[in-house]
């Protein structure tokens, strides 16, 4: 055996339980799929009234701000129809009574300038629990 060959033995043994160097030696989870979450579940379970003019949904309160949107939103429906009913509908669950909000927001629409006769409110039973204004 000559000397070319001893030393090429001597190699292949020396480095023959080595691990070769690449991007895993960095980071162990290179080359893996990556883990995606799944998606969030959506807050609502049923769809919002397309007809609602306003729909506010607890834990929202009716406050400054929700009351000067109800009050552009109610203006503009006059302007446009000026005899309009409107029904403020109390969504609520099996589980939650009927809250004074919908009486607020009923009194909102009032302040506006409408006729008390041409506000109604109504409750149903469904979820999300939340209060919407329709146009009749």
């Amino acid at each position: 055996m000559s000397a070319l060959q001893c030393l090429a033995i001597a190699v292949v043994l020396a480095t023959g339980g080595c691990t070769l160097v690449d991007q895993r030696t960095f980071n162990p989870d290179a080359g893996r799929a990556p883990v995606v979450a799944a998606p969030p579940i959506p807050l609502t379970v049923a769809p919002t009234d397309p007809r609602a003019l306003f729909t506010l949904r607890p834990p929202a309160l009716f406050d400054a701000d929700a009351a000067r949107a109800l009050t552009g939103a109610v203006r503009t429906v006059l302007q446009r129809r000026p005899q309009a009913r409107f029904v403020v509908l109390s969504i609520v669950t099996a589980a939650l009574s009927a809250t004074d909000q919908a009486l607020a927001i009923a009194r909102a629409v009032v302040a506006t300038g409408v006729s008390p006769a041409r506000v109604a409110m109504r409750a149903e039973t469904g979820s999300p629990a939340e209060t919407r204004i329709l146009i009749e």
